[in-house]
C-alpha cells in the first residue's frame, strides 16, 4: 500500500471536521484559496468556502486520483495534488492539500492555470 492510500481516510476524516481545516495564507504556508472565482453549476452561484471543502471532501472519500508532490515552502514537505472539472463545459479546478501538523491544509482551490 502506497502512503497516500494510507493518508487517505485521515485526510477524509480531517477535511470533514471545520475545526481541522486550513486554507489561510502565510509566509511558512504559501496558499492560493480563491473558491469565489470558480462558478458551482449546482448553485449558479460562486463556491462559498463550505462548498470548496464540502467538494474536496467528495473527491477525497471517492477514488478520485492524487498526484504526491513535493513542495518548496515548506522544503521538504508533501503535498496531494489534483484536477477536477465540474462540467465538460467548465475549466479545470486545481486542487492541492497539505496534512501538516495533524491539520489539512488546503494550499491551492482555483481554476488551473496551466491549462489555459
Amino acid at each position: 500500500m502506497d502512503e497516500w492510500s494510507k493518508l487517505r481516510p485521515e485526510i477524509v476524516k480531517l477535511s470533514r471536521d471545520p475545526r481541522n481545516r486550513y486554507n489561510t495564507h502565510s509566509p511558512s504556508l504559501p496558499c492560493d484559496w480563491a473558491p469565489g472565482t470558480i462558478l458551482n453549476p449546482e448553485s449558479d452561484m460562486p463556491f462559498t468556502e463550505a462548498g470548496a471543502w464540502g467538494l474536496i471532501c467528495d473527491l477525497l472519500a471517492g477514488s478520485h486520483p492524487f498526484t504526491q508532490v513535493n513542495l518548496r515552502v515548506p522544503p521538504g514537505c508533501k503535498a496531494y495534488e489534483t484536477t477536477h472539472r465540474l462540467r465538460p463545459n467548465l475549466p479545470l479546478i486545481y486542487i492541492k492539500i497539505q496534512l501538516y501538523k495533524g491539520k489539512v491544509y488546503c494550499r491551492s482551490f482555483h481554476n488551473d492555470l496551466r491549462t489555459q
